[in-house]
């Protein structure tokens, strides 16, 4: 629809400008990426919205960058609607070089005019001018924002780690455990020496982080860990029970243990 909507206003201009008018039906294309022509949008914004005189020097580079866009608008033979927009930049260009120093832009509805071609011919900009109360962006975009949440310290990456490690033997022990009967040595062996070592994965792991604190995956792979040590504490909880409820159990920590080494594996690095 957004594309329909744009080849008859992109038709309805042409007709307006007295320039051919291809076949509606053929008008085709998405609109172009803003920040791939920052630096002659940014020239273009900064003069063409100013309140003041105009100037010759930037007279001249505005009409200049007018005509880049309308090269790169006819790259595209595909793009029919940027392709039926490049006369109206070249014609603009004409009229921006005609325009006489000391005059202003806004007095000959040059604003207006470039407004509308933007809009058709480029994707939105958080970064564009509308007017002269609009503040005038860089040339060249920065630097994204640093994010909010922080990497997780060396301290926690060794807790984490030492962590997964642990639970990994300890899956691993418990499936050796599997046969042996409920009432028997190895099983009320296993259960006390798994319980200690839980107590000491808990303690390596410290408190759930708050969600806005810290690295997601960090966050994640906590989680996940604190699943599979709770699913073994209940295994090693334990004083009689069938076989595949105890496998039942060990499933659940494997399923958990992976997704905390899933996570592990994305957290950002310090």
């Amino acid at each position: 629809m957004a594309r329909i909507l744009r080849a008859a206003s992109c038709a309805l201009v042409l007709l307006v400008s007295g320039c051919s008018v291809p076949d509606v039906k053929s008008l085709q294309g998405d609109p172009l990426n803003p920040e791939a022509f920052r630096p002659q949008l940014v020239l273009i914004d900064q003069v063409v919205f100013d309140a003041g005189d105009v100037e010759d020097v930037s007279r001249d580079q505005v009409a200049q960058a007018l005509l880049v866009l309308a090269t790169a608008a006819e790259a595209d033979r595909a793009n029919t609607i940027a392709r039926a927009l490049a006369p109206e930049l070249r014609t603009l260009s004409a009229r921006v070089t005609g325009t006489r120093g000391g005059t202003s832009y806004a007095a000959s509805r040059l604003p207006e005019q470039w407004l509308r071609i933007r809009g058709r011919l480029f994707s939105d900009a958080a970064w564009f001018r509308r007017s002269s109360a609009d503040p005038v962006a860089p040339a060249v975009a920065g630097p994204p924002p640093p994010s909010a949440l922080r990497p997780a310290t060396t301290e926690e990456r060794r807790g984490l780690d030492s962590t997964l490690t642990s639970l990994v033997l300890l899956i691993k022990t418990a499936r050796l455990d599997l046969p042996n009967a409920n009432d028997s040595g190895e099983r009320r062996g296993f259960s006390d020496e798994a319980a200690r070592e839980l107590v000491v994965d808990v303690e390596r792991l410290g408190p759930t982080p708050d969600v806005f604190g810290v690295d997601n995956f960090y966050r994640a792979a906590h989680i996940a860990a604190t699943a599979a040590i709770g699913d073994l504490q209940m295994l090693a909880s334990l004083r009689s029970a069938q076989t595949s409820g105890r496998e039942t159990l060990i499933g659940n920590a494997e399923k958990h243990l992976a997704k905390a080494q899933a996570a592990a594996a994305k957290m950002s690095k310090q």
